[in-house]
């Protein structure tokens, strides 16, 4: 199961700091020049405007480890049916002969 957070290790934005004083006063740290504001609104844009691309690598193998659970699943799942259906229409006569019973 997986909750959406799956390769999301990217560092967070700085978004300012937040500082008490002894006096009990707090100091806020902004951007004030314009052209700073800008630029960070202009490279929010384009960020989601351009999501970054998803690695093929991680799905091909993500891919082949699917493909190879299924595979292993079916053919334990086959050989569990061809063994029942063995046991149901061989008699028990002959089972019984080769057990020395």
């Amino acid at each position: 199961m997986s909750w959406g957070t799956k390769g999301d290790s990217g560092n967070a934005k700085d978004l300012g700091t937040v500082t008490q004083t002894n006096g009990g006063k707090v100091e806020i740290e902004v951007i004030e020049q314009q052209a700073d504001m800008n630029a960070m609104y202009e490279k929010l844009i384009f960020d989601l405007k351009n999501p970054p691309k998803k690695e093929a690598s991680k799905a091909k193998v993500i891919d082949r480890d699917d493909y190879q659970r299924n595979f292993r699943t079916t053919l334990v799942l086959w050989w569990m049916m061809t063994n029942a259906l063995l046991m149901e229409t061989s008699p028990i006569t002959i089972w019984l002969q080769y057990s020395g019973l």
